[in-house]
């Protein structure tokens, strides 16, 4: 076994420099020079979008939820940092939303089978969630309303007039998946029931934001989506990511600036297209050769859509953000000496015998050179809270007999069984799986025979 040696901490700890890091933005072989651009570009952009807030916290045209959520996305210490106008403007976003539901509907529950007001569209639901679990707060009890279960209920009436695009239903999607809930299969079917033979998923849209968004929505449910659609997926994320490579132009650029910074954030999800092969460089660099003297993109709502791109953040990645704020955080080794690298790896776990249970993942960062066994010893010293397992050797090696306190019963045949990111057992134990960068693993709780 190799000797690995390492502390878990929060990855809240690593903040600042994760929030600013722009150094790989498009693979190992970012230019340096494209990086100082990018630092630079990020701070004017964000002090330039800073400026534009009102003296009462929120930001013109409507825009406090979407401004709120570009500037933490960007850097994650932007809320916590207790300035009194990021209160005040966090506040602010709340008394909106407040509004908002009291004038769609005066009971304490929204849409109860169909919209009485129409004006609180599915699209600025979804962003005022997003900016809600992107500044800590827990938005299954927002004051007594639990939004993402209201915006998978009015999911369920798309198509419909007001809401029959794919970039409200991805949004919507994407906001829930962050929240931590479970996508129905129903709606993840709706999404991929809209892609064209082309790959494109969209309502004969000119532009390739509907598809971008969508792609970023299948990637945040693919890791948590039931196994027995897993397949279908992925070949659908696949097509869309092809469809997207096909609208960039010779100055590397997906159109115009709003529609580049989505497909780059569409792109940077992908497993299938490295940097180097959809021109990453080129695209950043035509997105920062329109950048204004102050700091702005054009407009109020370029810059609020195009900051997160610069900064590496999509929208599928708010989950992993803040992790002080959730009840699962997200566990961090640090990294090791530079002749090591580090990984992230996906650890998934469930029970198939209580069929009601929910299924947890945990996103850990690992030496490259460790076996799963080892990542999942590391875990385990971190925070026994989060994670913990207990184990046995036999001839063969280690093997699980419990996962947070949910034991193997050999008497009733239920076992702890390992499988891929395909659903299907693992040919080797946890002693011999070496994971790579962004594989994931699913101890399953199952009953046999």
């Amino acid at each position: 076994m190799h000797s690995v040696q390492a502390v878990v901490f929060l990855i809240a700890t690593f903040a600042t420099a994760i929030a600013l890091d722009v150094s790989q933005i498009c693979g190992e072989s970012t230019p340096t020079e494209l990086v100082e651009q990018l630092e630079n570009s990020i701070e004017r952009a964000s002090t330039w979008l800073e400026d534009q807030q009102l003296l009462d916290g929120s930001w013109p045209l409507q825009s406090t939820k979407e401004a709120i959520w570009a500037l933490q996305t960007t850097n994650e210490d932007w809320y916590s940092l207790e300035a009194t106008t990021r209160q005040l403007g966090v506040k602010q976003l709340e008394i909106e939303l407040l509004a908002e539901l009291a004038h769609n509907n005066k009971a304490n529950h929204i849409w109860p089978g169909r919209v009485r007001n129409r004006k609180l569209s599915l699209g600025k639901f979804s962003y005022y969630t997003h900016a809600l679990n992107a500044t800590c707060h827990d938005v299954t009890d927002f004051y007594g309303h639990d939004l993402p279960a209201m915006l998978q209920a009015q999911m369920h009436l798309f198509p419909r007039e007001g809401f029959n695009n794919y970039y409200q239903y991805a949004l919507a999607m994407l906001a829930v998946c962050n929240s931590g809930q479970m996508i129905k299969v129903r709606n993840v079917r709706i999404l991929i029931g809209g892609q064209d033979e082309d790959g494109e998923i969209s309502f004969h849209s000119r532009l390739p934001d509907e598809t971008a968004m969508a792609v970023m929505a299948l990637q945040c449910v693919f890791r948590s989506v039931n196994h027995n659609i897993k397949t279908m997926v992925s070949q659908a994320i696949q097509q869309a990511e092809l469809a997207l490579l096909e609208w960039q132009l010779d100055d590397g650029s997906f159109g115009n600036p709003h529609s580049t910074a989505l497909v780059v954030q569409a792109l940077m999800t992908s497993k299938e297209h490295k940097p180097e092969t959809w021109r990453c460089t080129d695209a950043v660099q035509s997105i920062l050769d329109v950048q204004k003297k102050s700091g702005s993109f054009g407009n109020l709502g370029a810059t609020l859509h195009i900051l997160p791109a610069l900064a590496g953040r999509h929208y599928g990645e708010l989950k992993y953000l803040n992790p002080s704020c959730k009840k699962n955080p997200i566990r961090m080794l640090p990294r090791l000496p530079t002749n090591s690298s580090s990984i992230m790896l996906y650890l998934t776990i469930q029970d198939e015998v209580q069929v009601d249970s929910e299924a947890t993942t945990l996103v850990l960062a690992a030496p490259h050179n460790a076996s799963l066994f080892e990542i999942m010893q590391l875990a385990h010293q971190s925070d026994q809270d989060e994670f913990r397992f207990e184990f046995g050797e036999s001839s063969w090696g280690h093997f699980v007999t419990s996962i947070n306190g949910l034991k193997s019963n050999g008497d009733k045949n239920h076992y702890w069984m390992l499988l891929n990111s395909s659903g299907e057992l693992t040919s080797t134990g946890m002693d011999d799986i070496y994971p790579e960068h962004g594989e994931q693993y699913v101890w399953t709780y199952r009953a046999l025979g």
